[in-house]
């Protein structure tokens, strides 16, 4: 298994936590089963997939797959906690706030000169998914 595919694995995993969250804590909730402890476990199996993330920096450290991936997860938090702001003081509204995260995150791979390729989508994808999860969910 290349460097690629791996990494796709690990972003992968954790997005599908994240969507099966979404899906499901609804219907959970509904049938009267404690969603809290079923979003606590996703957010133990983000920390894992998180830890994981950081063993690969460790073995791989001059790795560019994984140091661009990296600064992807970096720059989404960053985006995804100003576009919470920008939604907060008014300036956006609710269902801008993923699309306003993922600008950021495109402008700042513009900025590095980074080319943004399908596959680099897709991880801009999870990360703003996973940062969203770990900011918690505000309406």
């Amino acid at each position: 298994m290349n460097n690629i595919s791996l990494i796709s694995l690990i972003i992968g995993l954790a997005v599908g936590v994240i969507v099966a969250s979404g899906i499901f804590l609804p219907a959970l909730k509904k049938k009267g089963i404690d969603a809290g402890s079923v979003l606590e476990q996703a957010s133990n199996t983000i920390g894992v997939i998180n830890k994981t993330f950081d063993s690969l920096k460790t073995i791989m450290p001059d790795n560019p797959a994984v140091n661009m991936i990296d600064k992807i997860l970096d720059w989404a938090y960053i985006g995804v906690e100003q576009a919470e702001q920008l939604y907060l003081i008014g300036r956006i509204k609710g269902d801008e706030r993923k699309a306003a995260a993922i600008d950021f995150i495109r402008e700042s791979l513009n900025l590095a000169g980074i080319e943004i390729t399908p596959s680099i989508e897709k991880i801009i994808d999870g990360a703003v998914e996973a940062s969203v999860l770990a900011l918690g969910h505000k309406k």
